[in-house]
């Protein structure tokens, strides 16, 4: 956002104040968000409220019409002035100084920027009553705000850029006003303004006609009636008090100085909810392109797996050649010769005999055989995968609402929760079904394992689900936090397709934290009992389907 807090929009915020503000009584002084005051006014049942942001990148004030003040995080500011009147508003004739006058105190606002942006509360002698943001001033101090004279056109070196001595000089164009200013000058004679043009490259006569020109530039701002809002090739908004002939999008014309700043805001918090989808879309699909490449790199190198595999077979074959070793080994290691008379020593479980530890080397070869082979049967998935999220990435830059970048989000969302399902259903010994990118739903297969679900794997504060009053799967929700309810009623509609009321048209499932089930010692595998129970009618959902 641009020109929200330059010299020429407060002049006529503060015009605007003045027509709309007069004889309107002070009735309520709050902050509820950070670097925010609200100043609510009243005048014959009708309230208008003006409010300052102090941000150091965005500060700026506008009228607002009623506001609604939050009834918990508002906090009273300057009860000093409440009922105190409305008489002028006026602006220092050469900075960004606000001062509004009332009957019995003033306000003034410092809009010089970053830290230095705050709001006061001034006695009729000068001195300073309280502040809103930190000051070094303290109560009762004298209040004169330090300033400084811009400089004239003449006193600049003759090597300076003619937009930087426009910009900074006493008419306070800045340079948005002042590249204005010489765009129009420079079109006139039928030439283009470059920015590398200095004082000393423009003819005296021609400083004259410039300065004329610029001159003409703030009248017209000053005295305006109409106010536009503009849009750079950087979708930021540009709040203008004239016609700008510079930027070519347009959007908003109209007759209120305060309008066009609310409009700007809201434009800006579009545009940064927009930039932040599109940065968080844009990490998510580039950590998923490392992972999926990662991953594809490792199922292609076949000579790591098949050496585990072959390491692992080796050694149970020479454990299980150690017949005279019976009895459960002692160490950590077990001294073997190979079939080439080599030693080789092998790691093994104490206490354990030679059969045993043979049997685990064998398993591990069994699982590593079992996991290249799912390996290679997802390779084809996951290099689809890659393509289709490359093709994602590039496309991005193409984006440019947030809608688009909604729609990009939710390709993105079918694209990996498809390689997450497949995954997940080989490793789990549940039904395991992705519900989002941050929330899955385990189910138990039978009784036993509903047991194993419940009493191993489930955290206290995972959401544990069933079917209410019909046998069925036990379900457990894990992820990032507590689901929201749309999560909830979708792992609750698998939940209830996992038992006997899979065929009804809807059926209650109860739901609950884990830390609220009990298990009465005895009870049959898969009985448990739920305390502080909630219940939601779904619809049985096949997520195979």
């Amino acid at each position: 956002m641009y020109l929200h807090r330059h010299y020429y929009t407060l002049y006529q915020c503060i015009t605007e104040c003045s027509l709309h503000l007069k004889n309107h009584i002070i009735t309520d002084i709050y902050s509820q968000e950070k670097n925010t005051l609200i100043i609510q006014f009243e005048y014959q049942g009708i309230i208008q409220a003006l409010e300052f942001s102090m941000n150091s990148g965005n500060s700026c004030m506008y009228l607002k019409g009623t506001s609604h003040k939050a009834k918990h995080n508002a906090v009273s500011m300057f009860p000093e002035l409440i009922g105190m009147q409305f008489i002028d508003s006026a602006i220092h004739p050469f900075d960004r100084i606000i001062k509004i006058s009332l009957t019995g105190a003033s306000i003034v606002a410092l809009f010089y920027g970053g830290a230095s942006n705050a709001i006061y509360s001034i006695s009729k002698d000068d001195t300073m009553i309280s502040s809103f943001k930190k000051t070094t001033l303290n109560i009762g101090d004298p209040f004169v705000p330090v300033t400084m004279p811009p400089k004239s056109m003449i006193s600049f070196s003759l090597d300076t850029p003619i937009l930087d001595a426009l910009s900074s000089c006493s008419l306070l164009l800045g340079p948005i006003y002042g590249k204005e200013v010489l765009n129009r000058f420079y079109a006139k004679k039928g030439k283009c303004f470059t920015d590398t043009l200095t004082i000393d490259d423009v003819h005296s006569h021609e400083i004259d006609e410039i300065l004329l020109c610029a001159t003409e530039i703030k009248d017209l701002a000053l005295t305006s009636k109409q106010f536009y809002l503009y849009r750079n090739s950087e979708n930021q908004s540009i709040i203008s008090c004239i016609e700008l002939e510079q930027y070519t999008e347009f959007v908003w014309k109209g007759e209120s100085i305060s309008e066009a700043i609310r409009r700007a805001k809201g434009l800006e918090i579009n545009s940064n909810s927009f930039l932040k989808s599109k940065e968080i879309i844009e990490k998510k699909i580039s950590q998923s392109i490392e992972k999926i490449q990662k991953s594809l790199s490792q199922i292609t190198d076949q000579s790591k797996s098949s050496e585990r595999i072959a390491k692992a077979i080796l050694y149970g074959n020479l454990l299980l050649a150690q017949t005279h070793q019976s009895h459960n080994i002692v160490t950590d290691t077990l001294q073997c010769v190979d079939h080439e008379g080599q030693y080789i020593s092998i790691p093994v479980i104490k206490n354990k005999t030679c059969i045993e530890n043979a049997e685990i080397y064998f398993e591990k070869a069994r699982k590593n055989k079992v996991k290249e082979k799912i390996n290679q049967q997802k390779y084809p998935q996951l290099l689809q995968t890659l393509e289709n999220l490359q093709s994602l990435k590039k496309d991005i830059s193409t984006y440019n609402s947030t809608k688009q970048i909604e729609s990009l989000d939710s390709i993105y969302s079918s694209i990996v929760l498809g390689v997450q399902k497949t995954k997940t259903q080989h490793d789990s010994p549940y039904r395991v079904f992705v519900l989002s990118e941050d929330f899955t739903v385990y189910l138990g297969k039978n009784a036993e394992n509903n047991d194993q679900l419940t009493k191993q794997f489930a955290k206290s504060n995972d959401i544990w689900l069933h079917a209410r009053g019909v046998s069925g799967s036990h379900a457990i929700i894990k992820g990032k936090g507590i689901p929201p309810k749309h999560i909830i009623e979708k792992a609750a509609a698998i939940t209830a397709y996992y038992s006997l009321s899979r065929n009804a048209s809807y059926t209650p499932v109860s739901y609950t934290f884990k830390k609220y089930i009990r298990k009465k010692k005895g009870s049959h595998p898969g009985a448990v009992m739920m305390e502080r129970e909630e219940v939601i009618m779904v619809k049985p959902y096949n997520p195979n389907s």
